[in-house]
């Protein structure tokens, strides 16, 4: 059994290792290839990005990445997507290996500039995409990318055999977080090592049908919409609501944490399954899994 994942902070990422990250160097050549692997890889399950390069800066290790970002040296942070500047942080040493760190924040950034929710220019948002995918998404997704192996025709994806390990422990030892807590989690609470391992899972299990595929398709497109249902009259009243950014941050933290957890519940719907019956079977499953096979 693998050991648990140490805890993690929102944005950032210390992922599970990739099954090839021996064999790649960590050198610009081999870090420009795979982000544009991972972003192919991407787009064409969930729609196509505009053709560019982010800036990819490598570090040594994680402490030379921390103290050069000002994060403290106590912080287990190996990788980082600043958004702002659209560029891309790794460590290049120690575990969990740069190949699966670099495949992990590459997908952050895919996933913020395809589905990111764009209302224009308003006086909190200043023309800025605002974060729309919610935490268990954006980190399940990264996790399911993490652990691809890179062939010479693109990515192959496999287990992430760690996240798995620690699902199952979680799950052996009674300590899985909630579902419902975790789809509910905001961009500014703590997002912990169970809650990779349970999203993780979840994206694991969707991903394995057509139905699943297209209820994960369903939920990015309704982030890049801003989860409303008329966004052109629901964001300015969420605008006008406040008079302070940091108020406007909170409701749209809100918002966003409520939409995720109230879709996820329409999804199970549509399929005619209740909740702990679909929780039940996705359990099930993710203890059945064979740790080498393929997603």
């Amino acid at each position: 059994m693998l050991a648990l994942m140490a805890l993690l902070a929102g944005g950032c990422a210390e992922p599970g290792p990739a099954l090839n990250e021996a064999a790649m160097p960590c050198t610009a050549a081999a870090a420009t290839r795979i982000e544009a692997d991972t972003s192919k890889f991407l787009q064409g399950r969930f729609g196509q990005l505009e053709s560019d390069t982010p800036d990819i800066v490598r570090y040594a290790d994680a402490a030379a990445l921390r103290q050069a970002l000002g994060f403290s040296p106590s912080d287990r942070t190996s990788g980082y997507y600043d958004r702002a500047a659209d560029r891309i942080h790794v460590a290049c040493s120690g575990k969990p290996g740069f190949a699966a760190l670099l495949m992990h924040e590459a997908t952050h950034r895919y996933l913020y500039r395809r589905f990111a929710f764009r209302p224009g220019t308003d006086r909190f948002s200043a023309g800025e995409a605002l974060p729309a995918v919610p935490p268990w998404l954006q980190e399940g997704l990264s996790s399911w990318m993490e652990s691809a192996k890179i062939t010479e025709s693109g990515l192959e994806l496999r287990i992430n055999a760690a996240r798995l390990a620690e699902f199952r422990q979680l799950l052996w030892r009674g300590r899985l977080p909630p579902l419902e807590r975790v789809l509910a989690t905001g961009f500014d609470e703590p997002f912990r090592s169970p809650d990779y391992a349970v999203s993780w899972a979840l994206i694991w299990y969707l991903m394995q049908d057509a139905q699943g595929r297209e209820g994960v398709a369903a939920y990015l497109e309704a982030a890049r919409l801003g989860f409303f249902d008329e966004p052109e009259r629901e964001y300015p009243a969420m605008v006008a609501a406040c008079d302070e950014f940091s108020c406007f941050m909170r409701v749209w933290d809100e918002h966003v944490s409520a939409a995720s957890a109230r879709l996820f519940r329409t999804f199970l719907q549509t399929q005619g399954q209740m909740p702990d019956e679909w929780e039940l079977a996705w359990r099930r499953a993710i203890w059945a899994i064979v740790p080498d096979g393929r997603p």
